[in-house]
Formats: C-alpha cells, structure tokens, sequence
C-alpha cells in the first residue's frame, strides 16, 4: 500500500468503527467493548487528517474524487462516529443523556455550519464574508468537539463493570494519553488553517 493512502484508510476505518458501535446498540453490547471500539475510532481520526497533509496523493493527472472532497468526508466520519456513541450511550446506558448529547450536537453543529459556512438556506459564510468571527466559530466548534468526545470517554468508562480500581487506572492512562494529543493538536484549537 502506498503512504499516500494511509489517511483514506484510517477514515475508512473510523466510519467502520462508528457501524460497529451502532451494531453494539442494537444488540446492547457492555459498554467496555464499546469503549474500546470508540477509542480506536478516536485513534484513527487523530492521525487521518496529519497523515493526509503529510502524504500528498502524486500529482500523476489521475482523478481521485474522495481526495476532492477529503475535507468534508473527514468531518462526515467524524460526525458519524459521534452520533452512533450518543445513540450507542442512548439505548444501553442512558435515554435522556444519549438523546440531550444527540440533539445538543445537532443543533450547535447545525448552528455553526449555517453561520460559518456556504452552507444553504442562508448561506452566510461567515469565513469569508466575516473571517474573524467565522474562525471564532470554527474554533468554538472544535473545542465542543474535544469536550464531547472527553464526556463520551468518561460516560463509557464509567458506565463498565470494571473495579473502581481498574477504573481509575484507565481514567489516568486516558488522561495522560488526551493530554499528549491535546499539546500535539493544540494549534487545530487556536488555528483554522494549520500544517498539522
């Protein structure tokens, strides 16, 4: 396989982890293995986005149409990834959490792509028409993303039947592992546009 393929393959692979999650509601699977395919998820959307500027596709004359649109596949799988944990959290630890998590995403997620992008009906693009304030947004963006997915972790970790024990352990080993990845990607939560 080429390198320049690695990064179509950690996407592919997280859209593949988010149906494995959505399999795990409908059969309500314990919330350990759920974790664990949601942490792998996580690990492959971490690294999709800096092995894709890294290793750029040839420029042969080949037309390649998911590179095109590699931007919004990324957040698509992304956003495939989160919706499946709060219905996976939904039917197998809590309604009112799962369903609050659900609609709480959607509407800010819809809220910010309405504003900050050409995004129909309204179509204001504020990225381009009022890019102070349309990078805000996206940023803002970003940081609820982080949160979500640090309140989905310790949701999941907390609702297995692991010992309190074991349940610490894992918390400081995620902990330590969330915090190297935020010092790593902290400028995609102070930048819009970066190199990594």
């Amino acid at each position: 396989m080429k390198k320049y393929h690695l990064a179509d393959v950690c996407t592919l692979l997280e859209c593949c982890c988010a149906f494995i999650i959505l399999g795990m509601a409908w059969y309500h699977t314990k919330p350990e293995y759920a974790l664990c395919v949601f942490f792998v998820g996580q690990i492959f959307d971490a690294v999709d986005g800096p092995l894709a500027r890294r290793y750029h596709y040839p420029d042969d004359g080949k037309y390649r149409w998911w590179r095109r649109y590699a931007s919004e596949i990324d957040q698509l799988s992304d956003l495939l990834l989160g919706t499946v944990t709060c219905v996976y959290v939904a039917a197998c630890i809590s309604r009112a959490i799962g369903t609050a998590a659900l609609v709480g995403a959607f509407v800010i997620g819809l809220s910010i792509q309405t504003l900050a992008y050409d995004f129909p009906p309204l179509r204001l693009n504020w990225l381009k028409t009022k890019p102070r304030l349309g990078n805000c947004i996206v940023l803002i963006r970003r940081w609820l993303y982080v949160a979500l997915i640090v309140f989905a972790v310790g949701l999941l970790l907390w609702s297995t039947a692991w010992p309190l024990a074991a349940k610490i352990t894992v918390t400081v080993i995620f902990c330590a592992i969330g915090l190297l990845l935020f010092v790593c990607k902290l400028n995609r939560l102070t930048e819009v546009k970066t190199k990594l």
